[in-house]
């Protein structure tokens, strides 16, 4: 429970300071570094660390985003380019999205140091 905790955390402060430079994708090498140095039996563990982190971080981000009134009219411009979603809906599928690619770097880091470890 300690290390997951630890990996939420990391996960979580270096993709905030990472993405405050660097493109969107960079929090996919960030949850994969962050992965490749917690060491689990199974890598759902670290699917969920990861997950979560980014979900967390990207939904926050989004909702921050996404209001105030001139911000809400780009959010629901950018909802009718995807077949009429509205402003909610573009947060939580920006939050699910960041969140999986989030969860599947940080499973990818943990299972690269047991290949790599064998």
């Amino acid at each position: 429970m300690k290390n997951f905790l630890i990996q939420f955390l990391l996960t979580l402060i270096l993709t905030l300071l990472v993405q405050l430079f660097l493109p969107w994708w960079s929090l996919v090498i960030v949850a994969a570094v962050v992965g490749l140095f917690f060491s689990y039996k199974y890598g759902a563990v670290s699917f969920l660390a990861g997950f979560l982190a980014v979900g967390l971080l990207w939904l926050l981000s989004s909702v921050w985003l996404s209001s105030g009134a001139e911000n809400q009219v780009l959010a629901n411009r950018v909802g009718e380019l995807f077949g009429g979603m509205s402003r909610i809906y573009l947060v939580y599928t920006t939050a699910m999205l960041g969140a999986v690619l989030g969860g599947l770097a940080a499973m990818t880091g943990t299972l690269g140091r047991k290949l790599v470890k064998q």
